[in-house]
């Protein structure tokens, strides 16, 4: 985690993810060009650059993200969503660290019948497609957890070290209760992490986020 003057996503735009102890992949936010190349090489190319706000929900459809191989591409982008931002002053400018693995999708939402609903499977652009997503009512137990996961066409391949990948089982129950915690607390209706990365290293890394109050 970069350690700076940089603010975090966590610390600026979802607060409430630092006070329920939910971490999202290595982020700095950006106020001006300048310190575009400090961000840069705390993040490591390449990286992500996107302009995020929380009522943003389809970033990737409206050219609000984009892959940065160099400092000048990063120099472009970011005047061109300051324009696009002009207006509004609303949006923040991250910088994100790139990881390469198998994309999750874990949500949590609130149904007038059921409660809390917990939704796990295959993520990224294409969860609505493949439509891979088991559900369970929360609140689950860690082995209820792996029941879900293993529902999943995904998930149990990954459980089987699908490709050389594993998946964290420990940390993605940690989101939940976690989350699970915040909705109630703060009384949300929804909250979806997605893509959730595994990589080969073994690492699960939660790349974006949705919140719904």
């Amino acid at each position: 985690m970069p350690q700076n003057k940089f603010s975090r996503l966590e610390t600026i735009v979802f607060p409430e993810l630092k006070e329920y102890g939910i971490e999202l992949i290595d982020n700095v936010i950006i106020e001006n060009k300048n310190d575009l190349k400090k961000g840069l090489e705390l993040i490591s190319l390449p990286c992500y650059a996107k302009l995020i706000a929380r009522e943003e929900l389809h970033k990737s459809d409206k050219g609000l993200v984009r892959e940065i191989t160099n400092e000048k591409e990063c120099i472009m982008f970011f005047e061109e969503m300051e324009n696009l931002n002009k207006e509004k002053k609303v949006y923040s400018f991250v910088l994100q660290r790139r990881v390469k693995g198998v994309e999750l999708f874990l949500g949590i939402k609130k149904d007038n019948l059921f409660g809390h609903v917990l939704l796990f499977g295959f993520g990224g652009i294409f969860v609505e497609v493949y439509r891979d997503i088991a559900y369970a009512v929360l609140p689950i137990k860690k082995d209820e957890f792996l029941e879900l996961v293993e529902q999943t066409k995904i998930g149990e391949r990954l459980l089987k070290g699908y490709r050389g990948y594993g998946i964290d089982l420990e940390k993605l129950y940690e989101v939940i209760k976690n989350s699970y915690r915040l909705m109630k607390q703060k009384n949300y209706s929804e909250i979806e992490y997605n893509p959730i990365i595994v990589s080969k290293e073994g690492i699960t890394s939660i790349v974006d986020i949705k919140i719904v109050k």
